[in-house]
């Protein structure tokens, strides 16, 4: 018989795909669906971000993007009760934009470390906080 958490673990790394295709679609509202309706999001210092700003800075984003990748992999899964889930979780973040100084194709890669925890809803998972642990920008040629 399968263990009980894994229908759970399943549906969150499915809303981390989900996420990561309407990064690639440029779909900001596709990427938000995951969030709670209390989501809560935290930098490396610990101090609580205005989630408020995100449709926008995110448009912005991608409207600069040539092409844009959201690659996300769970390091760890773990359960606090029967409706909430704490992961560990790599995001990479893969860009190509121009270059204002070159006018040409770069790379950017935006690497975040996160504890994110998830909340079970009546309509399925929802993420509803993000406590980014560590963010490395590398800028790289295609």
């Amino acid at each position: 018989m399968a263990h009980p958490s894994w229908g759970s673990e399943k549906a969150i790394q499915e809303a981390y795909g989900k996420a990561s295709e309407a990064v690639g679609l440029k779909f900001v509202a596709g990427l938000l669906s995951i969030r709670d309706l209390g989501f809560e999001a935290y930098n490396a210092q610990g101090q609580r971000i205005d989630t408020s700003l995100e449709p926008t800075r995110y448009e912005l984003m991608f409207k600069s993007a040539l092409s844009v990748q959201l690659k996300t992999q769970v390091l760890k899964f773990e359960r606090l009760g029967p409706d909430r889930y704490r992961c560990a979780v790599q995001h990479d973040l893969i860009m190509t934009k121009v270059d204002p100084k070159g006018g040409k194709p770069i790379k950017v890669v935006l690497q975040t470390r996160s504890q994110d925890d998830w909340v079970r809803r009546p309509r399925g998972w929802r993420q509803s906080v993000i406590r980014t642990q560590q963010q490395d920008y590398v800028e790289a040629k295609p």
